[in-house]
């Protein structure tokens, strides 16, 4: 292993070299008074210490400084060549790529301190490297891999007596579950910190606890609990050099002001904000003061002044493809057109929303699958394992058995008892796997059903606001695609069958949802002419997305001025691997040049629906509409 790692730091030795020349050029940049002290240290350990102190000093006061303290450390570490230091200085870039908000390059130093020197650094590093894991994946909306990761620093920190990293890691744990919407679960591991930080005097920790604490309280609606917390945050660092963790405090004011719509008092804290975060050089600090004083001069209505600022902060989140919050600005920034009365840039700035929306379900969703695959293979390879195991021991005992005949007759008994035994434990394995799997893909279904739900509030949200009725209508339709797709992991999760869904159930429930979103219960019935039949997730999904596009359009053009009619629906197996679909109304209908023009995104989404499921549609207007489409499935239970 050592030649390895050997290997390795020439690597990087050579790697290093090229800024060798640059190194000391970072002391221009320090005091007089490092400079004679980084001298007089000449043993690489100290010199490490010293410089891990100075980083963490500068966290919230000067990012570009505690970034040059970092890369000294990183040579000084590459090279003494002790693999510890090496482990040490990596932990310490990865935790200030962090607070610079460089995500990749923060994993990457923390995945090498945690791979290649695990074995070199104490179980308090290693905690603290995975501590800062989790902390990336939460800032990367990752909550179930960051709460694994803050109780796993939790365990290793609460063996080890390390009260600090305890204390921190529960102010993790409370931040997943302020992400997960249990505020009152969020306050209570938060509240258990702060006795530690106060006892340890550590200021900047216990004002972000306070700050969390006041988050939770503004989303529980106790905005005078908020306010409290905040002011105590503030309290804390009064006269304390910390410009970025100011910068945020004042971010958290602004916002309790704001909701509470004291719009003056939230623009005076998010202008202190954006002072903050300039003073400290954080480029992402000013893009979420921008921004969010640019909401607070829309919410105001003063549409001129709000314009540039929301400008301003769309052009940071794309340059630096930040794209957590972009949906919500393009949002703000149609407002703020539709203010103005340039409705052209509204409607494309609803687009625009609409797509990045779109972009980022999509994201999710995409992930969320790949757990579900992953963990599933997991499970599928664990049990192979444990088979394979019983048959290697069935094997081995069988060799015994035949053995034992010549002349061991006597240990035959027990022989058989062990068997017996061992079978009966293997069994037990492979069955608590199993169950330990359900439970995984229930929990899953779940998360994805919260996640779409959670999409899905937003739109009705943003469409009761949003005055412009072509652009609410768009909303509307995305707000009832979300929903088809969320009724399908609500029911497979409250099912017995975690792979694959009754579609009658299916179609009742989507249908019923319909109705209830065009008031139509009274003027249109709509029938099920299908018997009990069950698809797999990844054939239910398109399915339904095309009949709710069918039934949203049925609803729409064919039945004016109140009529009423009928809707019958229908999907049927053709053969082993095949479905016939047919969507029927006796409404209106619509002549071929009608169709011809039918270009709009329901259409579009359909067509590419029937495409992914290999599939054909035919279409008959003499009678109403009817629409039939010949599709194929991926696996019928």
């Amino acid at each position: 292993m050592l030649p390895q790692k050997q290997n390795k730091l020439l690597f990087r030795i050579v790697f290093f070299g090229l800024f060798l020349f640059f190194s000391y050029q970072y002391s221009n940049a320090f005091t007089d008074e490092v400079k004679q002290e980084l001298t007089n240290l000449q043993n690489p350990v100290q010199r490490i210490e010293r410089l891990e102190h100075l980083t963490d000093s500068l966290y919230g006061v000067n990012l570009s400084q505690a970034k040059k303290y970092t890369q000294l450390a990183l040579q000084i570490a590459e090279e003494s060549e002790q693999f510890d230091l090496i482990g040490r200085a990596n932990l310490l870039a990865g935790t200030t790529w962090i607070e610079l908000t460089n995500y990749d390059s923060a994993a990457y130093y923390l995945n090498l301190a945690l791979s290649d020197f695990k074995e070199y650094i104490s179980p308090v590093f290693q905690a603290e490297i995975i501590f800062n894991q989790a902390k990336i994946q939460l800032n990367k909306k990752n909550y179930a891999e960051a709460y694994a990761g803050y109780f796993e620093a939790l365990r290793i920190w609460e063996n080890q007596n390390y009260e600090l990293g305890v204390a921190k890691a529960k102010v993790g744990i409370g931040e997943v579950y302020s992400y997960e919407k249990d505020f009152t679960e969020a306050i209570k591991y938060t509240n258990q910190a702060i006795p530690v930080f106060e006892k340890n005097n550590h200021k900047a920790l216990l004002a972000m606890a306070y700050m969390e604490i006041a988050y939770n309280y503004l989303f529980l609606g106790d905005y005078d609990g908020a306010l409290l917390e905040v002011n105590k945050a503030l309290s804390e660092l009064d006269g304390v050099n910390k410009p970025i963790y100011l910068a945020k405090l004042y971010n958290a004011r602004g916002n309790i002001y704001k909701h509470t719509d004291k719009y003056d008092e939230a623009l005076k804290d998010y202008q202190q904000n954006l002072k903050f975060c300039k003073l400290a050089g954080s480029l992402r600090g000013e893009m979420v003061s921008t921004a969010n004083i640019g909401h607070a001069l829309l919410l105001k209505k003063d549409y001129e002044s709000a314009l540039p600022y929301t400008l301003k902060a769309i052009k940071i989140m794309e340059d630096t493809d930040d794209r957590v919050n972009l949906w919500e600005n393009y949002m703000h920034l149609s407002d703020i057109y539709a203010g103005i009365g340039d409705h052209e840039k509204a409607t494309q700035y609803v687009w625009a929303y609409s797509e990045e929306v779109e972009r980022l379900f999509e994201e999710k969703y995409k992930r969320m699958g790949m757990e579900i695959e992953e963990k599933y293979e997991t499970g599928k390879r664990e049990a192979t394992i444990v088979l394979q195991k019983e048959k290697i021991d069935q094997q081995n005992t069988i060799q015994l058995l035949g053995a034992g005949i010549l002349g061991l007759l006597a240990l035959l008994g027990a022989l058989l008892f062990y068997f017996l035994r061992k079978s009966q434990k293997n069994s037990q394995a492979l069955k608590i796997k199993n169950d330990e799997n359900e439970l995984l893909l229930k929990e899953i279904h779940h998360r994805v059903k919260n996640n779409l739900e959670m999409v899905s509030s937003l739109l009705m949200l943003q469409s009761a606001k949003t005055k412009d009725s072509a652009a609410r209508e768009v909303m509307n339709e995305s707000h009832r695609r979300v929903q088809s797709m969320g009724i399908i992991h609500q029911k497979l999760y409250q099912g017995e069958n975690l792979a694959s869904i009754e579609m009658v159930d299916y179609f009742k429930n989507l249908s019923e949802n319909i109705l209830d979103a065009f008031d139509a219960h009274d003027k249109v019935e709509i029938e099920y002419e299908m018997n009990e039949l069950e698809l797999d997730v990844d054939t239910a999904v398109p399915i339904g997305l095309i009949v709710n596009e069918l039934l949203n359009n049925a609803l729409k053009y064919a039945f004016p001025n109140n009529s009423k009619g009928k809707i019958k629906l229908s999907l049927k197996e053709e053969n082993t691997n095949g479905l016939i679909l047919s969507v029927e109304d006796n409404g209106i209908g619509m002549n071929e040049n009608e169709e011809a023009k039918g270009t709009g995104f329901g259409r579009q989404l359909v067509q590419l629906l029937t495409t992914q499921l290999q599939g054909t549609m035919q279409s008959d207007y003499n009678n109403g509409t009817s629409l039939t489409f010949q599709l194929e499935k991926a696996y019928v239970s």
